[in-house]
């Protein structure tokens, strides 16, 4: 009797570790970032003096810079999250979106109607990547600059940040709406 209790603990006590590293694993909460070039454009015609490039076949000269995309996710109670977007295209362009997403099946969906036709943003994990793709009425352009646009970012799961994201790091994504950004 008491070597079947033993055995029930043990196997009660391995599934439920077994069931707590799934969940790690689907945790998304984190600070993801990753850099590439973009660039400027110089208002010069091809051919192009260095430091400049040619973008294509546009003819036009541009400034190589280097961006940084952000996506800040930081779980709280109550099957929300708190998200922080910050996405960088060529020429300045940007979108950026702060807010809470609330839990829908294996996905966070977000959604305002703050800008034109409003937002409806969710975040699922695909494979090895976070993607962001939004509803096609709802698509968050009021977010973003005319050469921006959310849907279809993907971030890589290996772009996270070690360690835990805290709530002023989330609010730094986006320095220019934090309180007391001089310090982000």
């Amino acid at each position: 009797m008491i070597r079947a209790l033993t055995t029930i603990i043990a196997l009660s006590v391995a599934l439920f570790l077994a069931g707590c590293g799934d969940d790690d694993k689907n945790d998304i909460s984190g600070h993801y970032s990753q850099s590439f070039e973009s660039g400027i454009y110089a208002h010069e015609q091809a051919p192009c003096e260095p430091p400049y490039k040619t973008e294509g076949d546009s003819g036009f000269c541009y400034e190589p810079i280097e961006m940084t995309n952000e996506l800040g996710l930081l779980e709280v109670k109550g099957g929300k999250m708190q998200i922080a977007v910050n996405l960088a295209f060529f020429n300045w362009q940007t979108c950026t979106l702060k807010g809470t997403a609330e839990k829908e099946g294996e996905a966070w969906v977000y959604r305002d109607d703050k800008f034109g036709n409003g937002c409806e943003l969710t975040i699922t994990k695909d494979g090895e990547q976070i993607l962001l793709s939004t509803d096609e009425t709802a698509s968050c352009s009021g977010h973003c600059g005319s050469a921006g646009a959310i849907d279809g970012t993907r971030f890589d799961i290996s772009s996270r940040k070690e360690g835990k994201l805290s709530p002023r790091e989330l609010e730094c994504i986006i320095p220019e709406r934090a309180e007391n950004a001089e310090n982000c």
